[in-house]
């Protein structure tokens, strides 16, 4: 009956949702537990419903078939029961209408998976034939067609002996098929039976000669002999029935005719279809161009006649094979993205390419000649057509392309020559270059036709031709190509048998060429492949033949190259994988480059590898430059270089010839040309110009190549300039006497403009007069490096003296330049810093001091501006140079007050010289302090929004460069030692808003600063530099998603941004550094960009919502600060409002110290102060609150008695009461919302009609009054009060009549107005107020009562002996309330068990247990109520009642009793009962003494959170309750059935899967206990529920009753 009910409820549900594939899931389940149950009910559903739709019938069908899929219950499938199914499912078929597809089609697919079965296939067809007389004069329903030719699809082997019988009463019926339905399914049906008959001979034959072989002797199950020509004579039959309906007038059935024609050429004589083929091709090619739709079925019929054609070589084909390739040929030319995107277009091109691989079979050399000639086009799609079909015919058509060898080679030439002389697009190149990978892997790349191919994937490893010529939409492509032309000759040097010959050494010849430099690797990787292949194979490295020509590189250019190929290999990937290539082609080389070179090599080469592994990031995307830190590059770089230049050292030291030296210097120097674009390699290429020069001793050939190495040398690129001074370095260890003098004539020169001849190695330079000033000045940084690196690297014996004698003395002449570029003061700071480490007595080995650097520091103070000057000593004092040794015997001892000074004198140099401190902090590596780091940041500060866009760019980047150092050389924090980093506040506070900036340059390095600045906090915890911060955001990844390339940012997405920082800043700011963070804040508010203002104001109001409850002390002062920044922004729309919400909050968590700071506000307010007032008292949470703090306020003293001489004295008010009258008065002006004003109205009326009369006789004070601390009280009564308002009684009126004209009462006024009665006759109204309340207190009103009970909960806030006294006579009257009758919207009844709630938390244990079993009785039906707030109070109630009396057994009766309404309510409609009952469920938990209901609670649920998987929570718990209480499993069972009956449809769905996980999992004893009949009826009546997700609910419930007796 439950599945029967499951069908009628699945067949009402809409068909537009998922629900019925929810419901087929519940079947489903059902049906693979219980099938033969479920078969049988879903048979009479079928046969009792006679009436259902089609759509529903088919719903039916197809879960019948989805069970039958299912593995066991085929294979378990009775054979009685398969039958009914069969029988079942062949009527459903017969009795559906023609125009039904889905109903009949689902019956046919039941039939066809029964089919599949062995055991089952014969009594499908039967009962399939019994639908399909002989001799019928009209067709069968075609669905009985399409059956039989899905099942011959599906299970050939038993449908071909039904076969001949099939035919037999098929074929009479042919002729009167008329209709398009019908001849489309008897043409698809003759197709697999085509097929199936095909299938079925393959089978045939190998087991066939498996017997004879001794694998298989049965055989039998063919019969004792098949011979597929039996079925000829009945074929020819159909084709002459079926060849007419070419004709039809529905493109379907042509196109699926054509298919069946194709498919029944292959069974009819080869003598019919030669004599059919004349008319056959044209008609299937005519229709094939005409198709639109199915077109694929038209190809795959003309693939299937061109096989049945090529079998015979008698068959008339050669007449009609242009045509056929002409009309094929345009469908496998398909490139376009819409036709790409097309599944048919797709099929269709596969179908074609079917068609040419088929008909090369026999005429191969016809359609090479023709593809060539294709290729030969001028329209793109065609050459790619003809390039991919030529590919897949290599590729699948092997044993008939083998002859053809010669031909493909000779044809393709054209093409690759056109590729070569660039005039293909690169999509046909990249085809090209797919083309020749099949070449290669087919073997048809050989010595005499392979050079045409190795030519042209050479040329366009590095073709740019539509890349330099315009712009691409897509930039990929040309590197694309790039790659495939590598990996193309990287195949053929790995597995082509002519490798060598094609590549070796033609490669040679472009190794060494410029614009072959961005696929060097791809070029030594093939190298070193073929090398390695020659050595394997025992043969010795020819470098003899072919190495004469002269564009061939000689064995040192190779040298030198390799060498280059090494630089920055731990940079990244691609470098890395660049250097080991080169590096194994150096092994592989060696003897090559000198005989005494071998050795050096293997004993280098582990060492470097070792060294590539150790430093480089393999397997790592590409890593910009400008991301990676100082560390990386200052580190990980320069030692890698060391050893490649340590080798270098070996190489040459090993090789004594002189001449050899000099060769391979020359030939270093030759390479500069390739290196004109790629800095880094030219640089590295000049250290080992200089490491090769120094173990060189013809000076006049070092002279010329320092002179060669000046001039190709660009200055105006600092890692040039670098990399000439240090190769000038490294020639000084041997040639420093040299060096020095050169260096001299060329520093007296007078600036390179005044004299003609210039020292040696530049004299031949580029005639200066034409350089300009900017060129020059890099000139003489380069000139000043060499200095530097001169004394760093000469000979420690004569350091001293050349330092003493010349190098001082030659660089005087700079410092005493006041107009140096900032590039020059650059250099000359390095050339110091080295000068200071070079002489310093631990690199010396020597106590040594230098009188002269003493001279030379006052001489710095005398010549060099004052920035400069400050930044120097301020670098040194900053830094700590005092203690650092280098540095330490240059100037005397400092005090800190020094450092204050410098950071003064500073502050006028920031602005000039931001990018000069930069690059000396990135070179100095010191010791730095967080507290000098926030005199650091302070000095940037007022940069950070500046108008001028350098300013801020510059100066955001110099904080960046200081946390960069900060964080790698700080002492200040070690490991397990926590630190605050003070500086984080003022950071985040000043550059978060700066992430909105207007300027994209500034959005990305703020945030990094920002990033940064988490970075450091985190470490200064105590862990390890390098620990990742897991819950820190990627850099890259938020740049990315949110910070655009524009000028500016959107509103929206500057908004989204600013609120996800704030999220973060408030979830690690520490709570010491929020106060500082705020102020800050404040000071960004007034940003000349009204989105950076907005967004701190955001920040401020973010970050005052969460720790606003921790402002107590605080709130008065941001209080005052935010009233005067409104007043400020108030030009700016945008920051005002963001303002004004940030005001709000915090009034929200400081509500009593934000308006006691208004009302000491000086009266009459200002506009900002009424404004404020207005902003509050609009919110509707706040207004009530602030109307009760100020009628608590006006409670106290209003007055003072002051003595005026002659034994009288005066009555003079308080400032805070006129506070107080002008605060009501805009409160009232204002309050909303209107409901909540107007139940005030009464209180505030008597509130000020009392306060009236306390101030009727008072006076204005005539002085300010004085605190008891002795200072003045803040000036609120002004003069200006005093003029719009004489007395204070005045004040209170003008707030009753604001009151009155807010309520419209204007009569009320005027008669007040007339008779003065609100000075004169205010006894009269506190007398009409007692009258009122006396009214109020005799009239039985529901608000009444809700305020009494609520004053009897109130009686917990008491003291204990009140709450003894009337504690008792409160619970009663509190538990008489919850019967109340009136109380229909359950108000009272919420307010009693509020009040219940809190008694319960303080009366005696004795009391409570005494009413416990009445409140809990009258607390059941309390959990069901609509109003959600006395659910909330009823389960809150009933946990504090567990805590406190949960012992009792009748609590504990109770608790099982209402467990099953706690557990459904933990899904219930509203968020707040759902926590409240998880908290519930968790203090009641441990009374169940269940250590399994237990283990399920504390492992799920959390007090804070609502239940997160709801559905796994109830199945777990309910198993727990199942099998802790066994016998109370009925009583839970109807418990839940009760509920199926709540007005909740969310309840009545968890009472429905709370009903399936309890019963599920019951033992059969326990099911016998269970009301089987009550349940399943109530489950049923869910079924036809209104609600869709309740009948879902119940039908998976019903599922998980699948194994129920």
């Amino acid at each position: 009956g439950l599945i029967v009910a499951i069908f009628e409820c699945a067949v009402a549900l809409p068909t537009s949702n998922g629900a019925r594939n929810e419901i087929s899931g519940s079947l489903f389940d059902i049906g693979t537990s219980q099938p033969s149950v479920f078969f049988s009910a879903a048979h009479a559903f079928l046969i009792q419903q006679n009436k259902l739709s089609g759509h529903n019938r088919a719903f039916i069908l197809s879960i019948i078939n989805k069970i039958l899929e299912s593995s066991h219950v085929s294979e378990n499938l009775d054979e009685q029961q398969a039958l009914l199914i069969i029988n079942l499912v062949t009527q459903e078929i017969t009795i559906s209408k023609d125009q039904e597809e889905a109903w009949p089609q689902a019956a046919s697919d039941v039939l066809v998976t029964l089919a599949k079965r062995k055991t089952l296939v014969n009594h499908v067809m039967d009962a399939v034939l019994q639908k399909f007389p002989p001799g019928l004069s009209v067709p069968p329903h075609r669905y009985i067609v399409l059956s039989m030719a899905s099942i011959a699809e599906h299970n050939a082997i038993g449908f071909v002996p039904f076969l001949t019988d099939i035919l037999s009463r098929s074929i009479p019926l042919l002729q009167n098929i008329k209709t398009d339905s019908h001849r489309y399914a008897w043409a698809h049906a003759f197709r697999s039976f085509c097929e199936s008959l095909r299938e079925y001979t393959t089978t045939f034959i190998i087991d066939k000669s498996q017997a004879i072989n001794g694998r298989n002797l049965k055989v039998s199950k063919y019969g004792s002999e098949f011979a597929p020509s039996d079925y000829t004579d009945q074929m020819e039959m159909v084709y002459d029935s079926v060849f007419c309906w070419l004709s039809s007038k529905d493109p379907k059935v042509r196109a699926e005719t054509a298919n069946c024609v194709g498919e029944l050429c292959l069974v009819i004589t080869q003598k019919r279809l030669n004599e059919e083929i004349r008319k056959l091709i044209p008609m299937l090619l005519s229709l094939c161009r005409r198709a639109t739709i199915d077109q694929h079925l038209i190809t795959q019929g003309i693939c299937v006649l061109l096989e049945a054609a090529c079998v015979d070589d008698s068959c008339s084909l050669e007449p009609y094979l242009e045509d056929i390739l002409n009309t094929l040929f345009p469908h496998v030319c398909v490139f376009n993205e819409e036709a790409i995107n097309s599944n048919f277009t797709m099929r269709n091109q596969n179908e074609a390419f079917r068609c040419f691989h088929v008909a090369a079979s026999r005429f191969a050399d016809k359609i090479v000649y023709y593809l060539l000639h294709k290729m030969q086009s001028n329209q793109d799609p065609c050459k790619l057509g003809a390039i991919n079909l030529m590919r897949h015919l290599l590729n699948s058509a092997g044993p008939y392309m083998e002859d053809k060898r010669a031909l493909v080679i000779l044809g393709l030439k054209p093409i690759l020559q056109a590729g070569i002389s660039d005039s293909l697009s690169i999509k046909v190149k990249k085809a090209l270059c797919q083309l020749c990978i099949a070449l290669a892997d087919h073997g048809y790349i050989d010595a005499q036709g392979g050079c045409a191919v190795i030519e042209f994937l050479v040329k366009n490893a590095v073709a740019v031709e539509e890349i330099s010529k315009k712009v691409l939409s897509d930039n990929s492509l040309g590197l694309s190509l790039r790659t495939q032309c590598g990996q193309a000759l990287q195949t053929i040097a790995n597995t082509c048998s002519f490798a060598h010959k094609l590549l070796w050494p033609y490669l040679f010849v472009y190794i060494c060429v410029e614009a072959y430099t961005p696929v060097i690797t791809d070029i030594i990787k093939c190298l070193r492949l073929l090398a390695e292949r020659m050595v394997d194979e025992g043969e010795k490295l020819d470098f003899v033949t072919g190495f004469d020509e002269a564009n061939v590189a000689n064995n040192l250019q190779v040298f030198c190259r390799l060498l280059v190929c090494l630089t920055n290999a731990p940079l990244n990937s691609s470098l890395t994988k660049r250097a080991y290539e080169a590096l194994r082609l150096l092994r592989a080389a060696a003897s090559w480059f000198h005989s005494s070179l071998e050795s050096v090599v293997e004993e280098y080469y582990d060492k470097l590898k070792f060294a590539i592994d150790g430093l480089s990031t393999v397997g790592e995307e590409a890593v910009p430059s400008s991301q990676l830190s100082p560390k990386l590059r200052s580190r990980f770089i320069v030692e890698w270089h060391t050893q490649v230049l340590n080798f270098l050292d070996a190489c040459v030291v090993s090789v004594s010839e002189g001449e050899w030296r000099c060769c391979l210097a020359s030939t270093m120097a030759k390479h500069f040309n390739l290196y004109i674009n790629f800095h880094d390699e030219k640089a590295f290429l000049m250290r080992c110009i200089g490491q090769v020069l120094a173990r060189i001793t013809n000076a006049a050939f070092v002279n010329a190549h320092l002179m060669l190495m000046f001039r190709e040398t660009n200055h105006s690129y600092l890692v040039e300039r670098v990399g000439c001074a240090q190769a000038v370095g490294y020639c000084s260890v041997t040639h420093i006497d040299l060096v020095i003098a050169e260096l001299e004539r060329a520093i007296k020169w007078d600036y390179m403009k005044k004299r003609a001849k210039v020292f040696g190695f530049i004299q031949d330079m580029i005639p200066y007069k034409n350089y300009s000033d900017s060129e020059m000045a890099n000139l003489h940084a380069t000139i000043m490096l060499c200095y530097g690196f001169v004394v760093f690297h000469c000979p420690i014996e004569v350091v001293v003296q050349q330092v003493e004698n010349k190098v001082l003395q030659s660089l005087r002449r700079h410092l005493e330049n006041p107009q140096l570029e900032t590039v020059e003061r650059e250099s000359l700071l390095q050339t110091i810093y080295l000068i200071a480490v070079s002489v310093h007595p631990s690199y010396l080995n020597a106590d040594y001091h230098l009188e002269i650097l003493s001279e030379f520091l006052t001489h710095i103070k005398v010549h060099i501006p004052i920035f400069i000057l400050d930044l120097f000593i301020f670098i040194i004092l900053f830094f700590k140079f005092r203690k650092f040794s280098r540095y330490g015997r240059w100037c005397t001892k400092l005090c800190e007050r020094h450092v204050e000074i410098y950071i003064k004198r500073i502050k006028t140099m920031i602005q000039l010289s931001l990018g000069l401190l930069s690059l000396s902090l990135f070179y100095f590596k010191i010791n730095l302090y967080d507290l000098i780091i926030i005199d650091f940041f302070q000095l940037f500060q007022p940069y950070y929004s500046s108008i001028a866009d350098h300013e801020r760019m510059r100066s955001i980047e110099a904080t960046l460069l200081v946390l960069n150092i900060y964080f790698d050389a700080a002492t200040d924090f070690s490991l397990e030692r926590a630190n605050e980093f003070t500086a984080m506040a003022s950071l985040l506070a000043f550059l978060v808003p700066r992430i909105t900036d207007s300027l994209c340059y500034v959005r990305y390095n703020a945030l990094k600063v920002v990033h940064w600045t988490f970075r450091l906090s985190f470490v200064l915890k105590g862990v390890a530099r390098e620990t990742p911060d897991p819950s820190l955001f990627d850099y890259d990844t938020f740049m990315q998603e949110n910070l655009g390339h524009e000028e500016k940012l959107d509103n929206l997405i500057s908004r989204k941004i600013i609120k996800f920082m704030a999220n973060i800043v408030e979830a690690r700011l520490p709570s010491s550094l929020v106060n500082n963070y705020m102020l800050y804040l404040f000071n960004m508010l007034n940003d000349r960009q009204n989105q950076v203002g907005s967004a701190a104001a955001l920040l401020l109001s973010n970050i005052i919502k969460s720790r606003g409850d921790t402002l107590r002390n605080e709130a008065k002062m941001l209080m005052d600060v935010m009233l005067t920044k409104l007043s400020e922004v108030h030009s700016s729309a945008q920051v005002h409002d963001e303002l004004q919400n940030a005001f709000l909050e915090l009034a929200n968590h400081q509500l009593h110290p934000c308006i006691d700071v208004m009302l000491s506000h000086p009266l009459p307010y200002s506009i900002n102060v009424v404004e404020a007032w207005h902003t509050l008292v609009s919110e509707s949470l706040l207004f009530p609150l602030i109307t009760e703090y100020l009628i608590e306020l006006m409670v106290s003293v209003s007055y003072d008695f002051v003595d005026i001489g002659s034994g009288t004295s005066t009555k003079i008010v308080r400032a805070g009461v006129c506070s107080l009258a002008a605060g009501i008065i805009e409160l009232v002006k204002n309050g909303q919302p209107e409901n909540e004003f107007s139940k005030r109205i009464p209180q505030i009326i008597a509130t000020l009609l009392i306060y009236l009369a306390t101030v009727i006789d008072t006076q204005y004070p005539l002085v300010q009054q004085e605190q008891k601390d002795g200072s003045k009280s803040p000036l609120i009564i002004t003069p200006e009060l005093r003029r719009v308002s004489s007395s204070p009684a005045t004040l209170v009126s003008q707030a009753l009549l604001t009151l009155f004209a807010r309520t419209r009462d204007e009569k009320i006024v005027a008669k007040m107005n007339s008779e003065r009665a609100l000075i004169y006759n205010i006894y009269i109204y506190i007398y009409i107020l007692y009258v009122l309340y006396v009214i109020i207190c005799f009239i039985k009103i529901t608000a009444i009562f809700q305020f009494a009970i609520r004053g009897f909960g109130d009686l917990s806030e008491c003291s204990p002996n009140v709450l003894e006294k009337y504690s008792s006579c409160a619970m009663k009257a509190i538990i008489n309330g919850l019967d109340y009758s009136g109380d229909r919207r359950d108000e009272v009844a919420t307010e009693a068990v509020k009040a219940l709630n809190k008694l319960s938390s303080c009366v005696e244990t004795n009391r409570l247990q005494g009413i416990l079993s009445n409140v809990l009785l009258k607390l059941r039906p309390c959990f069901e109520k609509e109003n959600t707030a006395l659910r909330i109070a009823s389960f809150s109630l009933f946990g504090e009642l567990g805590i406190r009396v949960g012992d009792c057994d009748i609590f504990k009766e109770q608790l099982i009793i209402n467990s099953v309404s706690l557990l459904l309510h933990l899904n219930d409609d509203e968020d707040d009962v759902k926590l409240i009952c998880v908290r519930c469920l968790m203090l009641v938990g441990p009374l169940f003494h269940s250590t399994g209901i237990s283990s399920v609670i504390e492992k799920t649920l959390n007090a804070e959170k609502i239940c997160a998987n709801y559905p796994l929570f109830l199945k777990e718990f309910s198993q727990v309750l199942a099998s802790s209480f066994p016998d109370r499993v009925n009583y839970f069972a109807l418990n839940l059935n009760n509920y199926f009956k709540s007005t909740s449809s969310k309840i009545r769905s968890n009472a429905a899967c709370m009903t399936g996980f309890l019963l599920g999992c019951l033992s059969p004893e326990l099911q016998t206990t269970i009301s089987k009949e009550l349940i399943f009826s109530g489950l049923m009546s869910l079924l036809k529920d209104q609600s869709i997700d309740v009948r879902l609910s119940t039908a998976r419930a019903i599922s998980f009753l699948q194994n129920f007796a």
